[in-house]
This record gives C-alpha cells, sequence and structure tokens, in this order.
C-alpha cells in the first residue's frame, strides 16, 4: 500500500481522468504504488518488465502461423488492457520503447496490417529510476512528449519508511477496488465538462508559449514545448479541479501542473548531442569537461604560429578545419558546428596549439563570460589524465575521448596528445556560465 504520497497519488488519478499517461521518476519501489493504482480502478491489468532483450513484439502481440490450418492468427500482446505498467521503461532500447508510441498517442496496435483497439480506459504507467547510468536507454524526447505528466516521486522520510516498516511486516494490507471501468469512463466525461474560463485558457496558452520564446541559441533553451502540451495542461487541469471538489479550472490548478505537464516537453542545452556516431547523454557539468575534440594536426602548428590571426579567421566563420585529410576535415568541421550550436548561452570555445612548449589561444565563439584559473586547471588535470589512461578512474572523461577517437580514426585520422614541435590540439568545452573570464594558457604545471 502506499503511505503518505498523496502528491503522487492524486498526479496518477489526474493522468487517469485527463485520458493521459504518466511516467514516474524515482528510487526503486514506484512500481508498487503504479500496481495498487491498478487495483483500485479495476479493470485488465498489464506488467511489463522493460529488459534490454525484449522486443516489440513481446509487447504489442504478432502473428502466429497455423499450420494445420495454412492461416495466421493475431496474438494480442500484453499492451491490450486497461492500465499498463511499463516498469523500469528505461531498461530496453529506443526499438522497443518506440512500440508504445502507437498505443500512447492512438489507443490502438498495428499488427501485421491489422489494427486492434485497446479497452477504455486506457493508461500507461511507465517508471523509470534516475539514479543509474549502466545499461540504460533514455527516453527520446518525442516519447517523453506521450506522456501528459512526468513525476519526481520522493524518496519516503524517516517516519514514512517507520509506518512503511509496521504497515508491511506482519500481514500487509491489500487493495480494494473501489471503481470500474465503466464508471472511470463516466469519471472522464465529466473531466471534460469541467468549465474552464477563456482567461485561464489563455493563460495556459502564455504559459506554453512562454517556454518557446526562450527557445533559440541565444535563450536557456533549445526547444520549448510541443503542440501536445497546451490541451495536455488544460485537460490535467480540469481532472485535478474534479479531484478538488470543483466544476471549474482556477489558474492555480494550472501553474501547480505547469512542471509536470511541460517540464519533460522542454529540451534544454543539457539534452543529447547528436553526432555520426552513437550519442552519450551528457549534463552541462560533465559537458565542460569531456566534451573534446583531439586530432593529429601536425600540419596546424606552422599556421599557428606564423599566421595565428589567419587561423582565426579560418575557424571563426564555419569552423571549418585547415588541412588534413579532406573527409576528416568535413566530419571534425560538422562535429564542431554542431556543438557550436548546442552550446549554452555564454560559452566560450578556444582553440589551443601547442608549439614548441608554447601555447597560443584563440577564441572562436566568445558571447560569455569564460572560465577561471582554478576551473581550467580541473579541465586540464581531468582530459589529460584521461587521454594518458584511456579512461581509467575518469569514465566520462574517457568515454568523451572515446567518441573523438571513433569518429577521427573512421576517417582516417589520428588521436594524439601534445609533445613538441609539430603538434597541435584543438580542444573544444562548454564551460558553465557565471565564471569569470580569464586570459592566457593553461597553469604552468598542465601535466602536459
Amino acid at each position: 500500500m502506499i503511505v503518505r504520497q498523496d502528491r503522487m497519488v492524486e498526479r496518477m488519478f489526474t493522468a487517469v481522468l485527463a485520458r493521459g499517461h504518466c511516467l514516474l521518476e524515482g528510487v526503486p519501489g514506484v512500481a508498487l504504488a503504479a500496481k495498487t493504482l491498478a487495483h483500485v480502478v479495476g479493470g485488465r491489468f498489464a506488467r511489463l518488465q522493460f529488459t534490454p532483450d525484449l522486443v516489440p513484439s513481446d509487447i504489442t502481440g504478432t502473428r502466429i502461423y497455423r499450420p494445420s490450418q495454412e492461416t495466421f492468427d493475431i496474438e494480442p500482446g500484453p499492451v491490450i488492457a486497461n492500465i499498463v505498467l511499463a516498469d523500469e521503461i528505461n531498461r530496453a532500447p529506443a526499438k522497443v520503447q518506440s512500440a508504445l508510441l502507437e498505443v500512447m498517442g492512438e489507443h490502438q496496435v498495428s499488427i501485421g496490417g491489422t489494427t486492434l483497439p485497446v479497452p477504455e480506459p486506457f493508461l500507461v504507467l511507465a517508471t523509470q529510476n534516475p539514479i543509474e547510468s549502466e545499461g540504460v536507454y533514455h527516453l527520446p524526447e518525442a516519447q517523453r512528449d506521450r506522456f501528459l505528466l512526468e513525476v519526481e516521486v520522493a524518496a519516503p522520510s524517516e517516519s514514512e519508511k517507520l509506518a512503511i516498516l509496521y504497515r508491511m511486516s506482519v500481514d500487509p494490507p491489500r487493495p480494494r477496488r473501489i471503481l470500474t471501468p465503466e464508471r472511470l469512463v463516466a469519471l472522464q466525461r465529466s473531466t471534460d465538462e469541467v468549465f474552464v474560463h477563456h482567461a485561464v485558457a489563455e493563460y495556459a496558452v502564455r504559459l506554453v508559449c512562454a517556454t518557446r520564446d526562450l527557445a533559440g541559441p541565444e535563450r536557456r533553451l533549445a526547444h520549448g514545448a510541443g503542440p501536445r502540451a497546451t490541451p495536455g495542461l488544460v485537460a490535467a487541469a480540469r481532472a485535478l479541479a474534479l479531484l478538488r471538489g470543483r466544476g471549474y479550472v482556477l489558474p492555480e490548478d494550472m501553474s501547480d501542473l505547469a512542471h509536470e505537464v511541460v517540464g519533460h516537453r522542454l529540451v534544454d542545452w543539457n539534452a543529447t548531442a547528436r553526432t555520426t556516431v552513437p550519442h552519450v547523454r551528457f549534463t552541462l557539468a560533465d559537458r565542460e569537461l569531456t566534451t573534446w575534440i583531439v586530432l593529429d594536426a601536425s600540419a596546424f602548428a606552422p599556421l599557428a604560429a606564423e599566421r595565428g590571426q589567419l587561423l582565426h579567421r579560418s575557424l571563426a566563420p564555419g569552423l571549418t578545419v585547415i588541412g588534413g585529410h579532406d573527409a576528416l576535415r568535413r566530419a571534425v568541421g560538422n562535429l564542431l558546428s554542431n556543438a557550436v550550436q548546442l552550446a549554452p548561452p555564454g560559452s566560450l570555445i578556444t582553440v589551443a596549439a601547442d608549439r614548441d612548449g608554447s601555447w597560443l589561444w584563440t577564441a572562436v565563439r566568445d558571447e560569455g563570460p569564460g572560465i577561471g584559473d582554478d576551473d581550467r586547471a580541473r579541465v586540464f588535470d581531468r582530459f589529460w589524465r584521461a587521454k594518458g589512461n584511456g579512461g581509467g578512474r575518469d569514465r566520462h572523461a574517457g568515454l568523451g575521448l572515446a567518441i573523438v577517437r571513433q569518429i577521427v580514426e573512421s576517417h582516417g585520422g589520428q588521436v594524439a596528445c601534445s609533445h613538441g614541435w609539430g603538434r597541435a590540439t584543438f580542444v573544444l568545452w562548454f564551460p558553465a556560465p557565471g565564471h569569470g573570464r580569464t586570459n592566457g594558457g593553461p597553469p604552468e604545471n598542465a601535466p602536459l
């Protein structure tokens, strides 16, 4: 049974009444709450344990050949149910996750040219564990948009854990069904009749449009909320008003739900960087330290020494690497261009050329504060240590270098450290906003 998770329970019933789907994010044990809701609501319940070896037909169903009849029969999958629990949805690859797209959006399943409707009411409750990073596949932005609500489930407090211990230790209580599918459909129709004043509707539109106003390379977001956000916010507000005993929506209902309805639909500068190789999701702090472009650029050092300004002008407009293999130059140039587009506001991209023990620093794009001396020392220490041992104790830095190595070597290039004459290392990072601007080279004791 559920202990003192009033907000989570309210949000789950909000999703049910609004005909939406709910994504629960929390520590292990969240699936028990979703299962309890299914018992209370009634109807057919299906639980899907997402694993890396799952295939789409395990979810939607498949066609089975009957040799005796020489025909194919449709075998519906477990998704044909009233409430579907997708436990640890981020444990399965994107191919399996996408099997839920049609049924979540259209309430139907297509199997071998045959379309099967799902019973009403229909709800997908998905759970994911945010604390793990190994063996997980992050949900694509398009699929996250299918969920009406994304609810962060807080860990129980000390008193709540004690209540769970006393309640579940001897004779655990069993949930009792208090609704039927027919009664729930009637409640959904009542939700549709909740009054929304035009001023409140305009408020919902302004909330969603405000996220798109913040989108763009010079703003805080890469992409704002999509078209599903506005009707989803209004539908959720209607359901919340009904749960709170009102037949009309207040602006407070909108503001209470805005984070759970709109937040997961936004794409900020922490989103996955799209490259030509399998991508890795970095947080902003990880990007500051681990997104690097390192290549063998022996022909660049004389140019940097004799015509440093020309190097700056050549790199700045299109971020095209001078010299080297044409395919490699195009690959690195495209990667740099994509990286600049994803760079957060106020980022500083710097090219460093190592020439006989000295350094040339050229700001390619400097629209805000750079990084301080202490941060620069931390960046170089982490980078060179990871490069020297292939990751070792610092998995994230080694992983970033592995991506660069795959790009460069696939085009005939070579990843190398900068030691002595004739070598230049091009380093790209995204410093976090707010650091003070500094000039000059790396720390004197940097292990180059």
